[in-house]
């Protein structure tokens, strides 16, 4: 991935967000909208198809759930999902969602005591409630993970990445910092892989 480049003729690459033990993900502009997603490229060979293909099953079947459910707003919606080609041939999913800020170990990593503040954490509480009663109760799924809440980030000004280094003809960047939040907006609910969708039979 390099900084300029862009994807599926529609997403321009803006700055590296991060990684994880099999994705990358960076902050694109969408040439159509002007708006910034961010968009996720997992890594053909360290990720099961099976569970990216539950994860972006998972996703589209929220997304046709009630439009008007007061708490599907405090789940992550997906905006699009396509395959690249890498220059070796190989076939990456990239999923697109809506851009956001920092993860609950990242804000606590903010403050000397390491401890979210009180009212933060009861906001974070009640809006992860409201996020897994629309789970379980509209779209009847089974969410098993604990640390993906993050908070939306105001997209006015993304800084870029700069260049870390080379190597054999690739590109490494530095993830883009966006420093400590001086605002907070509502508390989103991430990361379905480990979702499942309770009205379908699974083998234990």
């Amino acid at each position: 991935m390099t900084l300029g480049e862009v994807i599926d003729r529609k997403y321009k690459v803006v700055a590296k967000l991060g990684f994880g033990s099999a994705s990358t993900i960076w902050c694109c502009r969408n040439l159509t909208t002007n708006k910034y997603p961010a968009l996720k490229f997992y890594a053909h060979d360290l990720v099961a198809e099976d569970e990216i293909d539950n994860r972006t099953a998972i996703y589209k079947h929220l997304s046709t759930r009630n439009p008007d459910h007061p708490s599907k707003i405090y789940i992550r919606p997906i905006q699009d999902s396509f395959f690249v080609t890498s220059r070796d041939r190989n076939l990456h999913r990239c999923l697109v969602h809506d851009l956001l800020s920092n993860d609950i170990l990242s804000l606590r990593y903010t403050r000397s005591d390491r401890k979210l503040p009180e009212a933060i954490l009861k906001q974070i509480l009640i809006h992860l409630l409201l996020a897994l009663d629309f789970l379980h109760s509209e779209c009847h799924i089974i969410h098993t993970v604990d640390s993906s809440i993050v908070e939306q980030l105001d997209t006015e000004e993304i800084a870029t990445s700069s260049l870390y280094k080379n190597v054999d003809r690739y590109n490494l960047y530095r993830s883009a910092n966006f420093g400590i939040p001086t605002t907070f907006g509502q508390p989103i609910l991430c990361d379905f892989s480990l979702a499942q969708n309770g009205q379908v039979k699974h083998l234990p």
